[in-house]
């Protein structure tokens, strides 16, 4: 089956089996804050005719033990929301990537950088595949034991 992507009136327009649906715009002003606390804060525009949105945050981040041993954990958390911020934990994840033979607990540090990326949904019947244009940043995440 093939599909078609036609430019019409400032908007994108696909065309799937004689079916036509408008791609949502990416959201614009993305921003990512890293907290400090091993969480990244993503804030976005609304997009005209998303329902709710799919965040992703792709980080490599590396751990460190209080032996000063390092792992390096590469790490995707995605999540939607329905609002047009997100708080995405880095940190649980890359700790939840270590190996079976690491305690957590150990963990006395964290960085990392990656990219987030968000795409607004517009989900239902007749409105044709979601892979609607992404906005990206790059990020960073942090985090030390008090």
């Amino acid at each position: 089956m093939k599909s078609y992507a036609y430019p019409l009136l400032g908007a994108m327009v696909c065309v799937l089996a004689g079916t036509a649906w408008a791609l949502l715009d990416a959201p614009g002003g993305l921003m990512a804050v890293d907290n400090g606390d091993g969480t990244v804060s993503l804030s976005w525009e609304q997009v005209d005719g998303a329902e709710k949105y799919a965040v992703e945050v792709c980080a490599s981040v590396t751990l460190t033990d209080d032996g000063a041993m390092e792992y390096v954990v590469d790490v995707c958390v995605e999540e939607t929301t329905t609002d047009l911020a997100a708080t995405v934990d880095v940190l649980a994840a890359a700790l939840d990537a270590l190996p079976d033979d690491v305690n957590p607990d150990d963990i006395v540090s964290a960085e990392g950088i990656g990219t987030a990326k968000v795409k607004g949904l517009n989900p239902g019947r007749g409105n044709g595949r979601q892979n609607h244009p992404q906005a990206s940043a790059d990020v960073s995440v942090s985090w030390s034991a008090p």
